[in-house]
């Protein structure tokens, strides 16, 4: 089973303006370090590989994510304006292990994920700058996963999908 992880994303904002109420924007430099951990449970654990009846697996990422998406913002009230936004995303995942050959209980991941993310956000104003705390959810639609029959790890799993949640600060 999947086990939720924490990450860090680094990104670079780039908005360009349709009208009063219409953005589109993208992350043109997008840097994402996660952690991906899947939970065994071994009913014969090899106890010379160090495994244990549960056993816990787990993979690095750092992914290159380049998104892009439409914004619509509500009118200013005093010093507050609402938005939303939905879009695409291309990810890139630089530690993915898609051509590893020797380690047999590693789970093979492809490095190539695209997807879906929508999300909702707040623009506080203040004298000298604009604090921006965002929610957004993403919805990978590849399958990442790359089935090895011979490893007890990945036989099982039929198919990884990301999804991510994530909180962002931006400071303007």
């Amino acid at each position: 089973e999947s086990i939720g992880s924490t990450g860090i994303n680094l990104g670079w904002l780039v908005n360009m303006r349709l009208g009063q109420y219409f953005d589109v924007r993208t992350y043109p430099l997008n840097l994402v370090f996660t952690e991906k951990q899947f939970l065994y449970g071994l009913k014969y654990p090899n106890r010379q590989l160090d495994e244990f009846t549960l056993t816990t697996k787990k993979i690095q990422g750092i992914t290159l994510s380049w998104p892009v998406q439409v914004k619509f913002s509500s009118d200013r009230i005093k010093n507050l304006r609402v938005y939303m936004f939905s879009g695409g995303k291309v990810e890139y995942d630089f530690a993915a292990n898609s051509s590893a050959q020797k380690d047999q209980d590693i789970i093979k991941l492809r490095k190539i994920d695209y997807g879906l993310e929508g999300g909702i956000g707040f623009h506080f104003y203040f004298p000298v700058f604009v604090l921006t705390p965002e929610l957004k959810m993403g919805y990978g639609l590849r399958n990442m996963h790359i089935r090895n029959p011979d490893s007890k790890y990945s036989n099982v799993i039929d198919q990884v999908y990301s999804r991510t949640i994530t909180l962002s600060l931006t400071v303007e």
